[in-house]
């Protein structure tokens, strides 16, 4: 059974010593390494439960630079653009569309319509020559596809590290990994940082079934630990673009109803970042000149151990770190 134990951190120490001894700590990449070998020795010092006590280590894996990949549409959907178009050729069939009365104030009504002509677009993407020409006379009435016959795209996020669970049955992800050098820890890259971990738990959750996942953000040696919940992170079904990376949400004023109060999620606080390890530093000035590691914290290890208790993987034994 594999323990933690301080010598088990030595790889760790002896890289952030090069680190901060060749003053490259602003340098991502560099933190890549301590944050694999970590990794690493939390999954080969998990105990699994019953059953899955001998073997759970071995369903472990670390994937750097995963790719989490999606398809969308090219262009946004306007429902009112398509709504005549679909309904004279839904009454040739004798078929009655749910995209008759849609007013624009109606936002129930309008994410069903958007919903439901997004997954007639992916259905004829992936259907017959035949069904596929229907659905593209369909789409020229949107003015933003005429003259174009490729409608839907890819497009990815790729987190620096994913932990899974592997079986024959299949994957479950256990812990998203984003990690950025040390730095100062300003609002505003704290801000950026969750909103890209963020967007990356959405794409995740476009591939992966379950309804939570976890982000683990680091910045240098300070990390923080979010649950993402699928329900605040959906994403448009367009393509996204500079300008436009935040979770999909439809009109939120419907007419003849109050409209009810969205509770905004506050901005992530530089204060409530926390240190990985239990350490001694030794500067020169204001620069880091070493780190000598004697643990991990307390604070990082409830962190985890949250992490691997929830998803049911085990517990891990952490010895004498």
């Amino acid at each position: 059974m594999a323990i933690f134990s301080r010598p088990s951190l030595r790889t760790v120490e002896n890289i952030l010593t090069e680190i901060y001894g060749q003053d490259v700590a602003n340098e991502e990449f560099r933190f890549y390494e301590v944050y694999n070998t970590v990794l690493i020795q939390v999954l080969q010092a998990l105990e699994g439960k019953g059953e899955k006590s001998p073997n759970i280590r071995d369903e472990l894996a670390i994937a750097p630079q995963y790719v989490l990949e999606r398809e969308a549409l090219i262009n946004p959907i306007d429902p009112h653009g398509y709504r005549k178009d679909l309904n004279d050729r839904l009454a040739l069939k004798g078929q009655v569309s749910t995209m008759s009365n849609i007013t624009r104030s109606d936002a129930d009504e309008l994410e069903k319509a958007e919903n439901y002509l997004v997954e007639t677009s992916m259905e004829a993407h992936h259907s017959d020559e035949e069904i596929k020409s229907t659905i593209l006379d369909i789409h020229k009435v949107n003015k933003d596809l005429r003259g174009t016959h490729r409608y839907i795209s890819t497009e990815s996020r790729i987190p620096d590290f994913i932990a899974s669970h592997i079986t024959s049955v299949g994957r479950r992800t256990l812990l998203l990994v984003e990690i950025k050098p040390d730095l100062p820890l300003a609002q505003k890259d704290v801000i950026r940082l969750y909103d890209q971990a963020k967007l990356q738990a959405a794409f995740a959750f476009e591939i992966f079934t379950g309804n939570t996942l976890y982000s683990l953000m680091l910045i240098g040696r300070k990390f923080y630990m979010k649950i993402f919940d699928r329900a605040a992170c959906k994403l448009r079904h367009h393509l996204l673009k500079q300008v436009d990376e935040e979770p999909y949400s439809p009109p939120s004023k419907k007419r003849g109803r109050r409209e009810k109060k969205k509770l905004q999620e506050p901005d992530p606080d530089p204060s409530m970042w926390q240190n990985v390890f239990e350490e001694t530093v030794t500067k020169s000035g204001s620069r880091t000149t070493n780190v000598e590691i004697h643990g991990f914290t307390t604070e990082f290890k409830e962190a985890m151990d949250l992490v691997m208790k929830s998803t049911g993987v085990g517990r891990i034994r952490w010895g004498d770190c």
